[in-house]
């Protein structure tokens, strides 16, 4: 496991290097440190590994990607919470399989936190191009319900629930495995800091 580890590391390498070579004997005669040098080829492997990850994962309809979502997150006293939506904006007729299905999966888990509110607080389906390389393969389409409920005096819990379908070009849509709905996000909020968050 470790050789093949360091062989795919040296692969990888290669074509860094022949162009760190180039780029080096072409731009300065200053000679380069081996220290920073391998630093450098190792830190654009590294990238050219991550991107490539991404690409796979976006291919097959998975964001691996650390800090999904947290732009839109709100830091209250130390911890981030999502924001409070109570407003339906998705006018489609399919808008009830959404609310309904995650409706379902909240009662299972907290059948005694009552519902506030269920929505769909975007107007249509977030829509994203699949790329192989430079060619369209396929769109993404992703449709998010939040559910705000109150745990009777002690606080609320804000959930939010992800739905994702994905189409080859020229082909329908399907739904994504595993996301359909994936139960996304919980939070847990005491009362103080929902009043904050009712105000952002």
């Amino acid at each position: 496991m470790c050789r093949m580890l360091v062989a795919t590391i040296a692969v990888a390498l290669l074509p860094a290097m022949a162009s760190a070579q180039t780029d080096s004997t072409a731009m300065s005669p200053k000679k380069e440190k081996l220290s920073e040098k391998m630093s450098r080829l190792l830190k654009r492997a590294r990238t050219s590994m991550e991107n490539a990850g991404h690409q796979l994962g976006d291919a097959i309809g998975f964001d691996d990607r650390i800090d999904s979502g947290s732009a839109d997150s709100i830091l209250i006293e130390g911890t981030y919470y999502m924001p409070l939506y109570d407003t339906s904006l998705y006018r489609g007729s399919d808008a009830m399989i959404y609310t309904d299905e995650s409706r379902k999966l909240f009662a299972e888990r907290y059948p005694e936190v009552e519902m506030l509110t269920v929505c769909l607080p975007q107007q249509e389906w977030i829509t994203e191009t699949v790329r192989m390389g430079n060619v369209v393969v396929g769109y993404r389409q992703t449709m998010h319900c939040f559910i705000i409920g109150k745990d009777g005096d002690d606080g609320y819990v804000n959930a939010k629930f992800t739905f994702r379908r994905y189409k080859e070009v020229g082909k329908q849509y399907r739904r994504v495995s595993g996301q359909w709905p994936l139960w996304e996000k919980t939070d847990i909020i005491p009362n103080n800091i929902y009043e904050k968050l009712k105000s952002k």
